[in-house]
């Protein structure tokens, strides 16, 4: 059974995997290779299988790459949008 977090399996690694109108567009092997280093630091700060994480991010490729992640770690997560990052402050 495919997951969400096989999303880059079988895809060519040069193909387009996400792209933003008027910002970057990130390869299968670009976006494989962050959302496995992202998955590494999530387990690294304690996200464990069948966990969750809220996830404080406007739209974009780095709200994509954070999503997979936590899927990848084997976790839940959980958008929180128009909610302020009680680390860094920042909105959505």
């Amino acid at each position: 059974m495919k997951t969400l977090a096989d999303i880059f399996d079988g895809h060519a690694p040069e193909s387009a995997a996400a792209a933003v109108p008027g910002g970057p567009t990130l390869s299968y092997k670009e976006m494989a290779d962050d959302v496995e280093r992202a998955a590494e630091n999530l387990a690294a700060a304690g996200v464990r299988r069948g966990g969750a994480a809220s996830i404080v991010l406007p739209n974009g490729v780095g709200f994509l790459t954070s999503f997979l992640a936590v899927a990848r770690a084997g976790a839940v997560g959980h958008p929180e949008k128009n909610r302020r990052c009680h680390w860094c402050g920042s909105s959505q």
